[in-house]
């Protein structure tokens, strides 16, 4: 095994033992997923040769590619979301504040002779 695959690999164990002990209590099904992925994620980095294989079978020239591209997308993907979700939610702090403001200078009117 090479000296990255043991960095990798105790990497994916500490984000498990982290998620494990938080992400399983809030969010079971989220940690199902991860689980399942960083598992697939640890088996590929100790075993390289299957995603040699996987790839040559699927028409990749490198096991590493056929890793690659879909977390390519998918981190593209999530980025996108990221930023349509953060303007929804300036969208809604501005209407808030905007709110609160008629609404304090609505008291301040009233208070006054």
């Amino acid at each position: 095994m090479q000296p990255i695959a043991g960095l990798l690999l105790g990497l994916i164990a500490a984000l498990l033992l982290l998620d494990a002990g938080t992400l399983r209590r809030t969010n079971p099904r989220l940690f199902r997923l991860e689980l399942l992925t960083l598992t697939a994620g640890a088996y590929l980095v100790a075993f390289p040769d299957v995603s040699q294989v996987m790839a040559h079978a699927l028409g990749v020239s490198r096991g590493a590619d056929l890793v690659m591209y879909p977390l390519l997308v998918w981190l593209v993907r999530e980025a996108l979301v990221a930023r349509q979700r953060r303007w929804r939610l300036d969208e809604r702090l501005a209407l808030l504040v905007r709110s609160q403001a008629l609404e304090s200078a609505q008291r301040s009117s009233d208070r006054r002779p």
